[in-house]
């Protein structure tokens, strides 16, 4: 199973050039807000943090500090990645949790070589316990049975297995505009040859289906999908 990486990025350019470059060999969720980074990191259990500092809601350095007072992210790498270079910068980065410390520009295979770096850690022949469960407000999802749960309701929705594989895939890269390749690379491994119009209607019939729980699945205009989380916070 690929190591899971949040990657805090507000500018959609870096967002897009980080996917690219590391979605082969990590399974990656974006935020670019401190409030939805930390719904996420409540949400969801992740092997390592990108960072970036200058973020609209806050700073970088905020979460950092979150992250290290939280015993489930307590000991989770942290990577400042910034266009801040002044000594004081890393310095304060440090100071506030962080691993290591980056500055942009800079050549993805250095960046590849830091992630590796600090995902190394001793054998040990306990095995982590994989995450069963993403909740919020409104619903629960289950990765072990693969059901959604409504809260609302007090239901369960009937999802066929792609739906809900492309619901998985959504949830844990909200905000983020995903390509029709990239979610039939994530959802059809072995049929790359599918058709973008199959692919539409799968997450129409998704969308009639998860709307009222405040998941709404955007389409993006030359690129793809992007799925927002409204009036929800992780449990």
């Amino acid at each position: 199973m690929k190591p899971k990486i949040l990657i805090i990025e507000d500018q959609k350019e870096y967002q897009l050039t980080l996917g690219t470059a590391l979605s082969e060999e990590y399974e990656l969720s974006f935020s670019s807000s401190v409030s939805q980074s930390i719904e996420l990191i409540n949400a969801f259990d992740f092997d390592l943090f990108l960072v970036d500092i200058l973020l609209p809601d806050g700073n970088g350095l905020e979460i950092s500090t979150y992250l290290r007072k939280q015993e489930k992210t307590k000991k989770t790498p942290i990577i400042m990645v910034t266009s801040r270079n002044s000594v004081d910068d890393k310095v304060s980065g440090f100071e506030h949790g962080a691993d290591d410390y980056i500055t942009k520009p800079f050549h993805y295979k250095e960046l590849k070589a830091r992630i590796k770096s600090k995902l190394k850690k001793p054998s040990s022949n306990v095995q982590p316990l994989e995450q069963k469960f993403i909740e919020y407000k409104n619903f629960k999802i289950d990765l072990e049975k693969q059901l959604l749960f409504d809260k609302l309701s007090q239901s369960n929705i009937d999802l066929t297995r792609t739906e809900f594989k492309l619901l998985v895939v959504f949830v844990k890269s909200q905000n983020m505009a995903l390509t029709r390749d990239q979610l039939i690379e994530q959802v059809w491994p072995n049929k790359l040859k599918m058709t973008s119009r199959t692919v539409d209607t799968h997450i129409s019939n998704l969308r009639k289906k998860v709307d009222h729980l405040g998941m709404q699945i955007h389409s993006v205009h030359g690129k793809g999908y992007s799925l927002s989380l409204h009036h929800q916070k992780a449990s």
